[in-house]
């Protein structure tokens, strides 16, 4: 019986990554060529990790950064996603301060 407001209270508050801080990221477009950034984060952020998502569709598309590319004022690298124009995308990322270990995630909306 102990156990019963337990469970009650895990049901009812819900999956912990749906509390996960979310900033935006800046989107540039131009010539069909899409540039997902973060203009204002320290200089020792290096992107680590996106996930990318055509509204509508189930699966997306994940990818690990396995260089270190600093996060400020630059585009997410390339990761062999081609974005098709007249579609809308979810795109998340995550980047890492290289000297405090800091995490931040971003995410972006944008129809390509």
């Amino acid at each position: 019986m102990k156990l019963l407001p337990l469970l009650l209270f895990l049901l009812l508050t819900g999956c912990l990554g749906d509390r996960v801080p979310w900033d935006i990221a800046d989107v540039k477009q131009s010539d069909g060529a899409v540039c997902i950034y973060v203009p204002n984060i320290g200089k020792n952020f290096v992107y680590e990790r996106v996930k990318i998502q055509k509204s509508g569709e189930k699966e997306e598309f994940t990818s690990d950064f396995k260089e270190k590319t600093q996060a400020k004022n630059t585009c997410l690298p390339a990761v062999n996603y081609k974005f098709i124009s007249e579609n809308e995308y979810n795109v998340s990322f995550s980047v890492i301060d290289m000297n405090s270990g800091e995490r931040k995630v971003y995410a972006a909306n944008f129809t390509d």
